[in-house]
């Protein structure tokens, strides 16, 4: 446990340390059904879920996000997640949706990926590749004893087989279909600016015939551009894509920061929704989960209430019970937390932060610290014990 990790304690939000959130999570009937049959089970196998965690402040919402996180890292999926509270990411509709995705993406993390995928299709292997210190094509003429026209034969070939069985978009396909070309000939330029394309970003006149792809990211392609990139990242290795919103809240103009959404604005996210809803069935190895106070589902107003296109299609699983259904696509975090503490959870709780306490040479928890009903009383304990070493500001 760090410094960084006890300030973020203190104020009450999830730890720096990926360590540290593992240690501190509270496993229940919900959280495992997420791991279990949500992530390992549905996505993996091709299925697509669209998740809503909602509840009270101090509920445990952020640190669930955080944890389902670094198990969908861990399981080999490509995570991508934004907090609608810092300033420097704004949601607006579908394109914003998919620019913020693809700007995730590690260019020459997928580039190594892609081309390990052509090797391997041809029979060659990433150590083979690195010894010859050339392209591909160079490696084919020299290994093969190939003129150059039969190497490139061969890898056009490479390329029909890997693309055609892929459910992709045609621009799409043109980008994959050139940049695995640019790979084989170690064009790097042409590869990063197709990776520009990629990435939404507007391409000259110039530029696009390099690429030879004329369409540009627009309202009307995004969807099918997002669905393509979800194919291509499996291409590269990854099981899927799991997206994530946390402080969703933050639409609302009761919550709004720096960043503020209009009605209009608001309800070209909520369309965005409704639309990946309505397509669940043609979207592969895809999970969205959205986090945020009760209010996003509560507030007929402004909130998922009032978009009905949207609101007719989730409102079955907006049900106020007692019990957490844990298959459910919404779900109150505030009912996780009493399962938890009903079952003694907040007492293994104590018992960790004891340990961490000891380790960090910090006050071992009293008694009455022991009693700990939710994250408030949580952070209250923490503050405590850690205010003499780690300051709040």
């Amino acid at each position: 446990m760090n410094k960084e990790d006890l300030q973020a304690l203190q104020m009450g939000r999830v730890p720096v340390t990926d360590d540290l959130v593992e240690q501190l999570t509270m496993s229940g009937l919900w959280l495992e059904k997420m791991k279990e049959y949500c992530l390992k089970g549905v996505i993996q196998n091709g299925g697509c879920k669209v998740k809503i965690l909602h509840g009270d402040h101090a509920t445990g919402k952020s640190h669930y996000c955080n944890y389902l996180r670094i198990i969908a890292e861990r399981e080999g999926f490509f995570v991508v997640m934004f907090d609608l509270e810092k300033i420097e990411f704004k949601l607006t509709d579908i394109v914003s949706f998919y620019k913020n995705i693809a700007s995730a993406i590690d260019i020459n993390l997928i580039k190594s990926a892609i081309l390990n995928r052509m090797l391997n299709h041809l029979g060659y292997n990433q150590e083979a590749f690195d010894k010859h210190q050339g392209s591909l094509i160079d490696m084919i003429c020299e290994m093969e004893s190939a003129p150059l026209y039969s190497a490139k034969q061969l890898v056009r070939k490479c390329i029909n087989e890997i693309s055609k069985p892929m459910d992709i978009g045609f621009s799409f396909r043109l980008f994959l279909m050139r940049l695995m070309e640019a790979l084989s000939e170690s064009d790097h330029d042409l590869a990063d600016l197709l990776f520009k394309w990629l990435k939404g970003e507007k391409l000259n006149a110039i530029e696009k015939r390099q690429c030879q792809i004329f369409e540009n990211l627009n309202k009307s392609n995004a969807r099918i551009l997002l669905y393509s990139l979800t194919e291509f990242l499996k291409l590269a290795g990854y099981k899927g894509l799991v997206m994530m919103f946390d402080h969703f809240e933050c639409i609302l103009p009761e919550y709004q920061t720096q960043i503020k959404y209009t009605a209009a604005k608001r309800n070209d996210i909520y369309e965005m929704l409704r639309q990946l809803i309505d397509d669940l069935d043609f979207l592969n190895n895809f999970l969205l989960i959205i986090s945020g106070l009760s209010d996003i589902v509560e507030n007929e107003t402004h909130g998922l209430q009032s978009y009905q296109a949207l609101w007719m299609r989730i409102q079955q699983s907006y049900k106020q019970d007692f019990l957490v259904n844990p298959y459910a696509d919404m779900t109150d975090a505030g009912l996780i937390m009493k399962q938890l503490v009903s079952e003694g959870k907040m007492k293994d709780l104590a018992n960790r932060i004891d340990e961490l306490m000891s380790a960090c040479d910090f006050h071992i928890l009293e008694k009455e610290d022991r009693v700990m009903n939710d994250l408030y009383d949580f952070r209250s304990v923490i503050v405590k014990h850690t205010q003499k070493y780690c300051p709040e500001d």
